[in-house]
């Protein structure tokens, strides 16, 4: 297995081959900009930027690698598989998902199963400290944290 954040040039060259075998009909996959998220203790997330040619134009997509833990940290029964397999069939509902890149069940491409997921814009409550002890949405004006509150109700609704 992959020891991260220490591999990630390796692992960048590990997903860009994997991502060629997926894909060969697209030209020079590239895998850049690979750093550890500060959040997502239950997994290893890492976030970077895929690129590959489509004709004469490069084209490039911000993602998301998410990889089953060596060891169990925060989920005794953490699934990384399961984790994909849920948001796949939430994917089209009223409940927003990213856009689903892959998943790899087999641990050889990079020593461990893994999916990758579109990137999204936004900001991620921290975790450590708790976000609502302090942090940006602990400091949130009443409006702005009454939305937030009702917005993910909301979801967890839909």
């Amino acid at each position: 297995m992959l020891t991260l954040p220490d591999d990630l040039e390796r692992l960048a060259q590990r997903l860009a081959g994997w991502l060629q075998r997926r894909h060969p009909q697209r030209d020079a996959h590239t895998v850049t900009g690979l750093v550890r998220s500060d959040a997502g203790y239950s997994n290893v997330t890492v976030l970077g930027e895929l690129g590959w040619l489509q004709g004469d134009e490069r084209q490039s997509l911000p993602f998301v690698l998410r990889m089953q833990p060596a060891t169990s940290s925060v989920f005794p029964d953490y699934d990384v598989v399961r984790q994909y397999r849920v948001m796949e069939a939430l994917a089209g509902s009223g409940v927003p998902v990213p856009r689903l890149l892959g998943l790899e069940t087999d641990a050889a491409p990079l020593g461990a199963p893994f999916f990758l997921m579109q990137r999204i814009d936004g900001r991620v409550p921290n975790e450590n400290p708790l976000y609502h002890l302090e942090g940006w949405f602990h400091d949130l004006g009443t409006e702005a944290l009454r939305r937030h509150w009702f917005s993910g109700i909301d979801t967890i609704a839909a």
